[in-house]
């Protein structure tokens, strides 16, 4: 019960997860730390609300003496109290190459062990283009998931693809749209192979740049299931 619980846990909230779950709030359209912002924004702390307005769960991102973002702890039962905790490494250009997950027993209002139940390693091209993640759960060096990303001349991430069992099948994809600068719009998450559109997120940033709200849309059918705001502290 245990690991089907993290199972459905992990698929949904980590980062690029296709089709359901929290948004990858740690990083920016470049896949940076919040911290090397053009405009040294930083990311303080997110609410999710479900579609009712009530808050669902609380993110604080944590930092080091030097700006770099090294912890997500995340309150789903708002109680003050961290239920998950992901841990962020970097490699020497400053990408993302790790992040470990511990989600405490019984998840809601659960104590956290330190001991990170999930792993995802990140994959890059060309300087700090996010290639491919690889989704570990338990941790035992078995692949459980793969996703790659695929990008347009200007450098834009365009298509994510996501391969559940690591069994070189494309289980579901994600289309993306931009503004005019580049900002990721609209995700719409299409199910392989009938090609059904399933699920929706849509993103509005300021006029930094820096992404505000996070929708996600179960269904694809115009109604907001929950919604994320992000607050930032800007230099």
């Amino acid at each position: 019960m245990r690991r089907y619980l993290f199972f459905i846990l992990l698929l949904c909230v980590l980062p690029l997860g296709v089709g359901c779950g929290p948004p990858d709030t740690s990083q920016d359209n470049n896949n940076r730390p919040p911290s090397e912002d053009a405009n040294q924004c930083i990311l303080l702390s997110a609410e999710g609300r479900d579609a009712e307005g009530q808050l669902m769960d609380q993110i604080t991102y944590i930092y080091d003496d030097s700006g770099v973002l090294t912890t997500i702890e995340n309150d789903t039962n708002n109680n003050g109290i961290p239920d998950m905790r992901s841990t962020l490494t970097y490699d020497d250009q400053g990408n993302k190459k790790t992040e470990d997950v511990d989600v405490g027993s019984g998840f809601q209002g659960s104590a956290l062990d330190g001991i990170p139940d999930a792993r995802t390693t990140y994959f890059y091209a060309n300087g700090n283009q996010l290639q491919r993640e690889e989704f570990d759960l338990d941790i035992d060096e078995v692949i459980d998931r793969v996703t790659t990303h695929r990008y347009n001349d200007q450098g834009w991430r365009v298509r994510s693809e996501r391969d559940d069992g690591a069994d070189e099948t494309i289980d579901k994809y994600r289309v993306y749209t931009h503004d005019a600068r580049g900002n990721i719009v609209d995700e719409d998450i299409t199910r392989e192979p009938d090609g059904i559109v399933e699920d929706r997120y849509t993103n509005t940033y300021d006029n930094d740049g820096n992404r505000i709200s996070r929708t996600y849309d179960s269904g694809a059918d115009d109604l907001i299931d929950y919604r994320w705001d992000f607050t930032w502290n800007c230099n």
